[in-house]
Parts: structure tokens; C-alpha cells; sequence
């Protein structure tokens, strides 16, 4: 579970406070009182005539800040935006103007206005002859993160109700503001109030810019991105009408300190594992932190830190010290002023004590023991007249309701998948939940609900448009009463994939019965005027896609229908299709042709932040594609019986004739900081029957590596310093692979899957019959494995795919765990469609070039065929060096670092008798930069082909930070006969850094000819 916890509008809201006291605690589960809108059009209302403004807003000095700058602010600035005249403020009303007078002062008590007793954030808007009070519950401080706005609450509706100001995102491209030069409304007597108590999302993703960007550089619009973000992202919670009230409910139970309280004065209180240890290292497991929900001391605690907190105790009297924090403190994550959070940390491990083990072997494998340790603190604080609630969640392992019965001063939150499940195979499972909670606590609950890009559901570039999926959802289930409201997960890569999905969520919230059709339809037509159909097609198409052929595509497994997202080739090929990114372009081209000004600003934007993101993430799928085909190893042939000793010595003399293969930090080479820190080298041979791998895992700190013996097939071994072996035999009517683990210690668990779609289904029942032995050495550990063909249904017609990985886990102070893999192209190490090749036959090499991947030592000013200037390779002062620590393939790159911007920097390699004239080349590279920053126009990064004239590849160069990015170029090598100056004599490719400071890397570097 993540959580991304934001401000209502300023920072102060999110610090963490010593103390939090105690009250009594409201929570809305049925709001109050019924709205109204009494709008009477026979007292007409003239807020401006013909451009002169007959209006004044009234704020007096006795309200709250908030109210004097947010609710005030933005209120004039949207009726001057409207009516483009200014609008003065005033600290009491005129007479002789309409007056908007806001917030609950002595002139609205006298005028009988009383929001008491009002639900939560419920405001009104009320005239009362020419004066019209805009007014709801305000504090006057956040406490925590909560802090009522009522009457700015009511500002928003105001201008949206009679002004027609829509906020569908911050900033002039995603507000609409009519304009106005006469206006008059009927008065109003309005009542509003939320329809869900709880009312948030992740307000998440990469800012936008809706200011032109050209010439600015890559760093100052990630800048201006940032500043607009720091500003808009609040304002966008804000103008939603977003949640005032944060209920906590998030791991609590790893939120309390307890490790850094107890780990070494009560190890007693934390989880026993299955070897005997209990968990309060986080050098040795990110499971340490798991308790032992059944010890006596712990549960004792526990209700002493509860009561301590809803009576005001600080986090400093009860001791409650937090390492992150560095200082006594209640995480406000998991306390809040009336609210106590009761909930264990992710990565759960179940205790294998005395008193838990038998418990976790029930049919609610411990889960029960959750709700009774809640329910008891409950009940305690209830019996003393305490006031205040405990929350938990229904999640994980726990949950299904217990057989017991909960009191009232314990509230659920379900966590279940929600809008995306809508209509699918596990819709029903998760409503029956949702009811049995309700049922059995006999009152509603709310929800934490997944619209998130995570997990498989992270996949960049595409947007994930649910504005018609989520509204049906959450009016679905508000029809049955079942719950006060949910808070919607929902990371993504852009906030704009997920704007929409914002505002309609935020107006279904606040009013379970809105008219959604027409709120959409309103929404195209106001952004995108006579644009409005094909934005709308494209909208929807997109939600179709995501919604439908992603993340709720339906597939018969052996378990039954289930959801999966489609494989990468069905991805890109069948859903994000060619023929459908150019029906997506004719759309936007449409549209973009019959709009003007703002409108077609919009559809820009919209090519910009949508289309042109995915169009580039099905290229680089393409090009990856192409990649992996030549992703491969040269697996040693013996025939017959290989003559190998299987005891993970590595001395056999056939290791020494594979080809060796270097692992990369995994996951990671897109980060600019990730490097390799350890050398981590496989070899692979076959012979008749057996595949044999060997794993070479360099160790600087073999005294800390954090491994257990355990049994065979033990659920984590992966946990552990370990190696990893995946073979998928190609060409099955289904989908087979296979997967081994073997520890640092030689314990080892081996499993079968199919891969259906992007989703695995693993069976660890399945053993493997292979020989493997683990040596442990002082500065490396190494393994051998033979693995019988036979296993893996080992055809020599078919192309067998595979990958090897290592987990490097070190005991530090904080919990070290460094994953590599061979395959660059990997985006989860279950991605059987991006593992590398293991070729039987020998290997066809096409590249023109020598040493493209910088293999070879470093002899003075040569690296193999390439030449450097001798200046840049002093031993004492080298610029031109080879790196160990970030490669691509064959555990080194080359590395240019120039400090001078008056130095250029180049290698080169003489290629006189390798390229022909009139002959077209295709040059392809990876690159890395860092810091590199030009001193003069048109400085930076190249790749420089040369046969009879130069070619400088980019025509823009390389600048700034890049992670290992591919890049390819073609040209055509011309004549030597020319008749032109500067006919180039010799042919050469040159790596150049000119004009520019930084640093830059190359690697697996190839030219070849193009046929």
C-alpha cells in the first residue's frame, strides 16, 4: 500500500507536532441537514451593468486568516477575471451595492445565519436584501491535517453556480471564466453540504506547463514544472472541495516507533521467524518491524500508547521516539486529533511463537488476531470514557470480519480495488465485503480504492482515463449506504492522465446524485468549444482502452476468468496499435483544426501531454524490440557429457572458454545516480542433457550479508543474498517457465509459471531435479546449477530465453538491497518476453566496429582499436578512462569527463578499410550523460562518422542529464571523387564532447551496414 500525503493549501498543515490533544469526535456517516437551492428569480440580484461592477465584497477583520486571504482572494479574482473590472473589498457593507459578505461574523449572527450542527464542511449561500452571505464552519488553525473552509467552500460554489467558472485543473488552460459585462442573479437561499464525510485522492503525477517552453532549457522547465506544482497541486485539492478531515489509517503499527522503543529491551514484542529470530534487525530483513500481536507486554503497550494519545499525553512524555524523525513525535500518518490507528506494517510476517503459530494455521490465517487486538483497545479506552475512535483497515490477510462484536468507537476502512474492477470477475467479491463490513460493525465504513499506475499497472506513457468508470462505481455504491466515503489511490506518471478523473470523483463525492453524462458534456464543450465531439471520442476512446484492454482485461486461466494486463506485444500491437495512435492523431488534428485561441491552446496540450508520451513509449517499444532480438549470449556446446565437477569451486577450465556475462543494476538504469557497485559475472554451457550456469558474485562484505538456511521451497528465499535462473523454452501453445533461487547458503526454492497476458501463476510445488553447490570465499560467493533439459522441455529448434539475476542484500543501519540482472531491456523480472536470448550456435557479428562495448584494457592512450590524445589519459589526471560502475554489456563503458571549457574531448577508431562509398550505415550506441553543459552555442555531447565529409549526430547535441538512453542515426557515406573542398581522406568514428563540460559514457557501439 502507498500513500501520498499532501496539504489543503499550505505546507504548516503537514508538519509533525510534539502533542495532539483529545476531543470528542464527530464523524458524518449520514450528512446533514438535506441540501437546498431556493433561488428566487422575482428578487433579481444586479451584480454588474454594462461593464460597471454594482458589487463589493465584505470581509471583516474578526474571521479567520484563511478566510481574509484564501476564500477572499480567490473570490475576487475570479469576479474580476468574469466581469474585467475591479471589484473592492471592504471591511463592512456599503449599502449601496450588492454585498458578498463572507464567513460567520457578528453582522450573519444578527442576521440569524447558523451553520451549527451542520455536517462537515457545509456552508450556505443566503441573501438577505441586497447582501448575500457566503458563509460555513471555519477554523482558525489546521489541527493535524484538518482545517474546515466552509466559506471557501462556498465562494467556489457561488462562482460556479451563477458565475459558470469551472476549475477542471489549475491554471488558464484548465479554468473556465465567463465573461461577463451584465449579470444578475436571483437571491439564493442555498444549503450544501458533502454527500461523503471522506473525500481525497493522490492529487499525483508530473506538473504541466501551460506556458510556451521554447529555448528554455531541460532544467528550467523541470523547474517551472516544480514551482507550478508547489503552488497548483493545493489549490487543485482546494477548488475540489476535497476532504478537511484526515482519518488516519495507514500502518500504524510501523508508524509508532516500536522497533526503535523496544527492539532491544523487549525483542519479546516483535514476530518470531521460522528460524528462531526475532525480527528487530532492519540490517538483516525489511521485515523487522512485525510484531507479535499476542504478546501480553505489546498489547499493553499498545493501549497505553492509545489512551496516552486521545488524552493529550505528547509524544515526548510517552516516549513515542521516531528514528526518521529523529525526535519524540505522533506520526500524524496514523494519529489524528480523535483518531488512533490501529493497523500492521506492509511486508507482514506472521509470528511463529507459541501462542501465534497455531492461530496463523486457521482458515483466516491470524487475521482474526488483528481485529481482537483492535477490538480490545476499543473496548479499554470505551470502558474508561475516553473519547475518540480507533480506526482499522480491512487489508492483507485480515480481510474478512471476524465472529466478533465491535463497539462503536472503532471505524473500518475496506480496502479493495474499486472503480477498475467495475463489471469484472472480482466485483461482486469485493461488494460482498464491503456489505459484511457494514453489517458487522453496524455502520458504514469507507474505502481506500486503487486507480493507481502501480504494479503491473505501471506503464509509462499511457493514460489511464476512468471518467465515466469512476462516477458509476462510487453512485453504485453510495445507492446501497454502505459508506461515508473512500479515499481514491492514484498515483500516475502525468497528473494530467488523471485530471478528469479528479474532478468528476471530487463532484460524485460531494454529490452522489449529479448528472454525470451532462457534467462530462459540459466539460468537452466548455474546454474544447467546436472541438467538443472529437476531444470527447478521444477521451473516451482512451478510457475504453485502459479500462477495458488493460487493467480489467478479462482472461480464462486455470484459477478462472481473471483480470490481466495484456502482454507488451499485445500492448503496443493490438491495443496502442499503429492503426490506432493515427486515428488518436486524426482526432487531435481535427480538433485542433476547427478551434481558435483557448480551445485549441487546450487540444495542444492535450497532443502533448497524451499523445505525444505514448506514441514515443510504443517507439521505444519497437526499438526495444528490436534490441532484445540481438539481446544475446553464446552458450558453450560440449557434446555428449561435459566434464564438470558440480561444487561451485569454478575452477573447471570449460567456465573459462564461455562467454562471460555481466549483470546491471535492475530496474534502475533510467536513474541517473544508479550505478554498479559489485561485479556479478554468469557463464552459461550446455551439453546433451544438462544446461550447466555458473554465477561469479564479487563481495567486498561477505561478513555482512544478510542469508538464512532455510527449507526447501520457503516463500523468501528471495529475501535473501541470492541468485536468480529464469529459462522459457519459445514456441508452446502455452506460455511455460521456470525459476530457481539459491541463497548465499545454498538453500534453494524452484517454481513452474505460466505466463498469461503481463500476469504469472506460479506453482512452488513443482521441484526441479538439479544439481547445484554454493561456495563462500572472502571476497565473492559463487554457485554452480545443472539443470536437466529434460525440465524445461528443451527443443534445439526453438529459441531458448532466459535471465539471471542476483539480489545483493547487506546488513547496514538501514536496510541495503541492491538487485542486478543481465537483461537491460527487463521491466519485471517475470517479463519473459524481454529476457535475452541463449543461443546454441556461435554468434553472427555484423558491427563494422572492433571492441564497441570497450571490453578491452586500457594500454596507454588505446582501448583496443580506439585512440585517445595522450593528454587526456594521464595517469594523474585522466579524462578519457574506462567505468566499471556503469556499463551496458561486458562490465565496462567509456567514460569522457571534461572540467574544461576550453578543452574538447574525442576517441577514435580508424575504420579505413571497413566502409564504401555511396554506401548507407546505420551507427546505433547507448549514451549517459551527466552534467554535461555547453561553454559555446551548438556545445555538447556527439557521435562523428566519418568517409569522405564529417557527420555530427546529433544535429542538436547531447546536453545536459541523460540516463542510458539508445540512440541509432543512418547516413550515406558519399564519394571520394567529389569535387568539393575538405574531401575527407581516411574513415573514422569519433565519441566527441566539444564545447562542453561534464561527463558522458558510451557503450555497446555498433556500425553496420544497411542492405
Amino acid at each position: 500500500m502507498k500513500m501520498r500525503l499532501f496539504s489543503l493549501l499550505t505546507v504548516a498543515m503537514l508538519l509533525l507536532s510534539s502533542a495532539l490533544p483529545a476531543a470528542p469526535t464527530a464523524v458524518d456517516f449520514y450528512p446533514h441537514p438535506p441540501r437546498h437551492a431556493i433561488l428566487d428569480a422575482e428578487k433579481p440580484l444586479l451584480l454588474i451593468q454594462d461593464g460597471i461592477a454594482n458589487l463589493e465584497i465584505v470581509v471583516a477583520p474578526e474571521l479567520p486568516r484563511q478566510v481574509k486571504t484564501t476564500a477572499a482572494g480567490e473570490l475576487k479574482t475570479f469576479l474580476e477575471k468574469s466581469f474585467g473590472v475591479s471589484i473592492p473589498v471592504v471591511p463592512q457593507p456599503s449599502g449601496e451595492k450588492v454585498s458578498l459578505v463572507l464567513g460567520l461574523t457578528s453582522l450573519t449572527r444578527d442576521l440569524g445565519v447558523d451553520v451549527s450542527g451542520y455536517a462537515r464542511d457545509a456552508f450556505v449561500i443566503k441573501a438577505f436584501g441586497n447582501i448575500i452571505v457566503l458563509a460555513g464552519q471555519d477554523d482558525k488553525r489546521a489541527t493535524g491535517w484538518s482545517m474546515q473552509r466552509g466559506t471557501t467552500f462556498a465562494v467556489y460554489e457561488f462562482l460556479e453556480r451563477f458565475l459558470g467558472v469551472r476549475f477542471y485543473f489549475p491554471g488558464e488552460l484548465g479554468t473556465i471564466v465567463p465573461q461577463h459585462r451584465t449579470l444578475s442573479i436571483p437571491s439564493p437561499d442555498i444549503l450544501e453540504r458533502p454527500d461523503f464525510h471522506a473525500r481525497k485522492h493522490s492529487n499525483d503525477g508530473a506538473w504541466f506547463l501551460d506556458t510556451p517552453t521554447a529555448g528554455l532549457t531541460a532544467q528550467e522547465i523541470q523547474e517551472k514544472q516544480e514551482a507550478s506544482a508547489k503552488v497548483n497541486r493545493p489549490l487543485n485539492i482546494l477548488r475540489q472541495r476535497m476532504q478537511t478531515r484526515y482519518i488516519p489509517n495507514c500502518h500504524s503499527l510501523k508508524r509508532s516507533g516500536y522497533l526503535e522503543r523496544f527492539g532491544k529491551t523487549h525483542p519479546e514484542y516483535f514476530a518470531l521467524t521460522a528460524q528462531g529470530k526475532r525480527l528487530v534487525d532492519k540490517r538483516e530483513s525489511v521485515l523487522a518491524g512485525n510484531l507479535c500481536f499476542l504478546n501480553p507486554g505489546f498489547r499493553e503497550t499498545l493501549y497505553q500508547d492509545a489512551k496516552a494519545f486521545l488524552t493529550g499525553v505528547s509524544a515526548k512524555e510517552r516516549g513515542v521516539y521516531l528514528e526518521r524523525f529523529d525526535k519524540c513525535v505522533w506520526d500524524q500518518s496514523a494519529f489524528q486529533e480523535g483518531f488512533f490507528n490501529i493497523m500492521p506494517k506492509d511486508w507482514f510476517s506472521p509470528c511463529h511463537c507459541e501462542l501465534c503459530h497455531e492461530r496463523h494455521q486457521q482458515p483466516d490465517k491470524g487475521g482474526n488476531i488483528v481485529w481482537e487486538l483492535g477490538v480490545e483497545v476499543a473496548r479499554r479506552l470505551q470502558k474508561e470514557n475516553i473519547p475518540g475512535y480507533i480506526t482499522m483497515m480491512s487489508y492483507g490477510h485480515y480481510t474478512a470480519p471476524p465472529p466478533i462484536e465491535f463497539p462503536d468507537n472503532l471505524l473500518v476502512m475496506v480496502a479493495v480495488s474499486g472503480p477498475w474492477e467495475e463489471g469484472g470477475p472480482t466485483q461482486a467479491a469485493s461488494d460482498a465485503r464491503i456489505r459484511a463490513w457494514r453489517d458487522t460493525i453496524g455502520k458504514k465504513v469507507w474505502l481506500w480504492n486503487y486507480t493507481n499506475k502501480y504494479g503491473a499497472r505501471d506503464l509509462p506513457g499511457i493514460p489511464c482515463f476512468s471518467h465515466r468508470i469512476i462516477p458509476q462505481y462510487y453512485q453504485r455504491i453510495a445507492k446501497e449506504d454502505l459508506i461515508f466515503g473512500s479515499f481514491l489511490e492514484s498515483e500516475a506518471d502525468r497528473f494530467m492522465y488523471q485530471y478528469l478523473n479528479y474532478y468528476v470523483y471530487a463532484k460524485v463525492a460531494w454529490d452522489n446524485q449529479v448528472d454525470v453524462p451532462a457534467l462530462l458534456q459540459e466539460h468537452f464543450q466548455l474546454m474544447f468549444e467546436q472541438g467538443a465531439t472529437e476531444m470527447q471520442q478521444f477521451f473516451d476512446l482512451l478510457e475504453d482502452l485502459w479500462v477495458h484492454k488493460v487493467v480489467a482485461n478479462i482472461v480464462e486461466t486455470p484459477v478462472g476468468p481473471t483480470s490481466i494486463p495484456p502482454s507488451s506485444y499485445d500492448l503496443w500491437h493490438k491495443v496502442y496499435s499503429e492503426d490506432m495512435l493515427k486515428h488518436f492523431t486524426a482526432l487531435l488534428d481535427s480538433a485542433e483544426a476547427k478551434t481558435s485561441g483557448l480551445a485549441q491552446r487546450r487540444v495542444a496540450l492535450m497532443r502533448e501531454q497524451l499523445l505525444v508520451p505514448l506514441q514515443a513509449e510504443r517507439d521505444k517499444y519497437l526499438a526495444d524490440s528490436q534490441a532484445i532480438g540481438d539481446w544475446s549470449c553464446e552458450v558453450k556446446v560440449k557434446k555428449g557429457q561435459a566434464e564438470l565437477v558440480i561444487d561451485g569451486q569454478l575452477n573447471d577450465p570449460l567456465w573459462q572458454e564461455c562467454q562471460p556475462l555481466y549483470l546491471l543494476p535492475a530496474f534502475n538504469l533510467k536513474k541517473i545516480s544508479d550505478v554498479c557497485e559489485v561485479t556479478t559475472i554468469v557463464r552459461v554451457a550446455r551439453d546433451d542433457e544438462h544446461l550447466y550456469i555458473a554465477y561469479d558474485c564479487r563481495e567486498p562484505q561477505m561478513p555482512l550479508l544478510v542469508c538464512e538456511e532455510r527449507q526447501r521451497d520457503d516463500h523468501r528465499t528471495w529475501a535473501d543474498s541470492s541468485l536468480e535462473i529464469f529459462l522459457y523454452q519459445e514456441g508452446g501453445a502455452r506460455q511455460f517457465y521456470h525459476q530457481w533461487i539459491i541463497n548465499a547458503l545454498g538453500s534453494i526454492s524452484d517454481y513452474e509459471y505460466e505466463r498469461i497476458g503481463a500476469k504469472s501463476i506460479g506453482d512452488i510445488g513443482w521441484n526441479s531435479s538439479c544439481q547445484y553447490a554454493v561456495q563462500r570465499l572472502e571476497d565473492r560467493w559463487t554457485a554452480e546449477v545443472k539443470i536437466p533439459l529434460a525440465e524445461i522441455s528443451y527443443d534445439p529448434n526453438r529459441p531458448l530465453r532466459g535471465n539471471f539475476n542476483r539480489s545483493r542484500y547487506i546488513k547496514t543501519d538501514a536496510p541495503y538491497t541492491k538487485l542486478y540482472t543481465w537483461s537491460y531491456f527487463i521491466k519485471g523480472f517475470h517479463a519473459i518476453d524481454a529476457f535475452g536470448i541463449l543461443s546454441m550456435e556461435p554468434l553472427q557479428d555484423n558491427n563494422l566496429l572492433r571492441n564497441g562495448t570497450f571490453a578491452a584494457p586500457q594500454k596507454g592512450r588505446t582501448f583496443g582499436p580506439w585512440f585517445a590524445h595522450p593528454e587526456d589519459v594521464t595517469p594523474d589526471n585522466p579524462r578519457i578512462t574506462l567505468d566499471q560502475s556503469l556499463f551496458i554489456k561486458d562490465g565496462q563503458s567509456i567514460k569522457l569527463h571534461n572540467p574544461d571549457p576550453e578543452r574538447r574531448l574525442l576517441i577514435t577508431q580508424y575504420l579505413d578499410d571497413k566502409l564504401k562509398e555511396n554506401t548507407t550505415y546505420h551507427i546505433s550506441f547507448m549514451v549517459r550523460l551527466e552534467n554535461v553543459q555547453p561553454t559555446k552555442a551548438g556545445g555538447g555531447v556527439f557521435i562523428n562518422p566519418v568517409y569522405s565529409k564529417n557527420n555530427w549526430f546529433p544535429k542538436n547535441p547531447y546536453t545536459g542529464n541523460m540516463p542510458w538512453t539508445r540512440q541509432g542515426f543512418t547516413w550515406t557515406t558519399g564519394s571520394r571523387n567529389e569535387e568539393r573542398p575538405n574531401i575527407a581522406t581516411r574513415s573514422y568514428v569519433r565519441l566527441y564532447m566539444l564545447n562542453a563540460t561534464g561527463t558522458a559514457w558510451f557503450d555497446d557501439v555498433s556500425i553496420t551496414e544497411v542492405k
